[in-house]
């Protein structure tokens, strides 16, 4: 059960059947570990630990005389593909220290490789631009459909629930009208 309340008293023990519900601080779901008050910072911190213990191989393979390209693989392959999975969902939800901490990785991935790399907002910004355009052209995700209104633009059809500034679906629709108007 997630909760948002300020106080810290105990909820009420859900039953199931007369078998009570355990009660976790945190859960992993596709990938994704969510806390009870539905912050990510324990998933950042894994993506952040994953990724500078793939850099430290990286680095040692740099030492033995790995080519650029190869390196430069390496790097898309298993840290930028890491971090980038579930990144375009939950970055408009992660603080600044946490984008920050993320952000590190690259510069630091971008000394190793002796490269320029672009920033994790860029990278984001792309990979949703990219989903939006799948879309609007039918081709992925039915269940994300764009309403296309009269000037043109494009907003996400009304649901029931009020979706929230930084809902996906929201930033979908923002960026795809950046990249359009």
């Amino acid at each position: 059960m997630f909760s948002n309340a300020r106080d810290d008293s105990d909820p009420p023990t859900l039953t199931i059947q007369d078998t009570p519900l355990e009660r976790v601080t945190a859960y992993k779901y596709l990938g994704i570990t969510i806390s009870n008050k539905l912050k990510f910072q324990r998933n950042t911190k894994l993506l952040v630990e994953s990724a500078r213990k793939k850099l430290f191989m990286m680095r040692k393979l740099r030492f033995l005389g790995t080519s650029e390209k190869l390196a430069n693989t390496c790097y898309k392959t298993f840290i930028e593909s890491g971090i980038m999975h579930h990144l375009p969902v939950i970055y408009q939800h992660m603080t600044e220290k946490e984008k920050a901490a993320l952000e590190h990785i690259t510069k630091m991935a971008c000394k190793l490789l002796k490269t320029e790399l672009p920033s994790l907002l860029t990278t984001v910004t792309g990979r949703i631009r990219t989903k939006a355009i799948r879309i609007v052209a039918g081709i992925s995700s039915p269940g994300l459909t764009l309403e296309n209104l009269p000037s043109g633009r494009y907003k996400t059809l009304r649901h029931r629930i009020n979706c929230r500034k930084h809902c996906y679906r929201n930033v979908v629709a923002r960026i795809l009208n950046s990249v359009l108007f």
